[in-house]
């Protein structure tokens, strides 16, 4: 598995047995045993020997795989179905779709005896609030009040911020880059604008 960003990146590869671990900041670690900092939420660039690495979300294949092993693991009942449903609302990041897996593993043993199917995987996202995109309430908070409030934008970040109760940070580094990778907002000079897939 390679991570790699724009040409002044240095790209990083990292054997799929140590990244599915679903910790970023391990995987560095076992790979060059120095690492100077790094965001493990949805930033993923970190200062390795001197030159920035830039990590990518992890595709719906690579994220059913580490909730297959996690489940092995978990010792969770989990057929094919359900842990594609959970990867798919993994939002790309592994720590998620350990969290979404621990969470519904929980729903399963008070609601299906402990199995966990499609349906099943379907209705424990829906109690925690996560869509089939894998927005969770906040996400939708941000793209309501975008919407609603300043009319779908521009508006600056610091304004959504207020407007919504959240640290800039928060926003910035959790929550906007996968909105802006999923389409759901432009992040411009002006400000942040909703796109069309907001109104959906």
């Amino acid at each position: 598995m390679s991570f790699a960003g724009p040409s002044n990146y240095k790209t990083l590869r990292i054997d799929k047995s140590i990244a599915t671990e679903g910790i970023f900041a391990s995987a560095v670690e076992s790979s060059t045993g120095e690492i100077d900092s790094l965001d493990i939420g949805n930033t993923k660039t970190a200062e390795l020997e001197g030159k920035t690495v830039r990590f990518d979300y992890y595709e719906t294949e690579d994220l059913y795989e580490i909730i297959k092993r996690s489940a092995e693991i978990l010792e969770v009942q989990i057929d094919e179905d359900g842990a594609l449903e959970l990867a798919g609302r993994s939002r790309g990041t592994p720590r998620i779709a350990n969290r979404i897996l621990r969470r519904t593993r929980d729903y399963a043993e008070v609601k299906a005896n402990g199995k966990i199917d499609a349906l099943v995987a379907k209705d424990s996202l829906s109690s925690l609030g996560i869509d089939e995109y894998g927005l969770d309430t906040m996400d939708r908070m941000i793209l309501e009040t975008l919407i609603d409030k300043f009319n779908g934008g521009p508006v600056g970040l610091n304004s959504l911020a207020v407007a919504v109760s959240e640290d800039v940070s928060t926003i910035e580094d959790v929550y906007e880059p996968y909105l802006i990778k999923e389409g759901f907002i432009q992040r411009t000079s002006r400000g942040r604008i909703a796109q069309e897939k907001s109104y959906k």
